[in-house]
């Protein structure tokens, strides 16, 4: 009754399997691609670095009814006392809480951690043939991690200490270029 017909059998056996079982480099190239999502995952929870607040930068930052403090007496009296106290705090960033500001343009860290995963699981699909999206825009979404890891390392240098999350961004980034070769479109 759960026997399978001889012929199932022998065929199942005598069949050339697929494309993916029959290549370890295929498989290894796989494993290496997830490796790279689950390091840009874990950047999201792991410290970008702390931030050491001064009191010029608190100056510059604090408005009151939009309005930068320091405009009037009173203003500039309440923007020094509260500078004062908050000079040399630290405020720790994440890929969760941090954003890359280039002037009025603030783009949270994980928006650029999702970028980097997309591009991945884009080689991915590319590579297994489900899909066929153009290797230009896998660099440009790589390409935005590695820019983005980059400037939060020297803003975390030079504002205060940096950590491992840009570092875990920039190995996700660098190993979806290195995989990227051998995909099906070229457009």
């Amino acid at each position: 009754m759960f026997a399978q017909p001889t012929e199932t059998l022998v065929s199942s056996i005598t069949q050339p399997k697929p494309s993916h079982m029959s290549n370890p480099q295929e498989g290894n190239r796989i494993i290496l691609l997830g490796l790279a999502i689950a390091l840009a995952m874990a950047s999201l929870f792991v410290q970008w670095g702390v931030i050491t607040v001064s009191a010029d930068m608190l100056r510059e930052s604090m408005t009151i009814n939009s309005q930068k403090v320091g405009q009037t007496g009173m203003d500039d009296m309440f923007g020094s006392m509260m500078s004062s106290m908050m000079s040399g705090m630290q405020i720790p960033v994440s890929g969760l809480n941090g954003n890359l500001v280039l002037g009025p343009l603030k783009i949270p860290y994980w928006l650029t951690v999702v970028a980097v995963i997309a591009g991945i699981v884009f080689i991915i699909t590319n590579s297994r043939q489900v899909s066929a999206v153009p290797q230009k825009l896998v660099f440009a979404l790589l390409g935005f991690g590695v820019i983005t890891a980059v400037w939060a390392s020297v803003v975390m240098l030079t504002s205060g200490t940096i950590g491992l999350g840009a570092f875990l961004l920039l190995g996700a980034s660098i190993i979806g270029f290195t995989q990227q070769r051998g995909t099906t479109t070229k457009r």
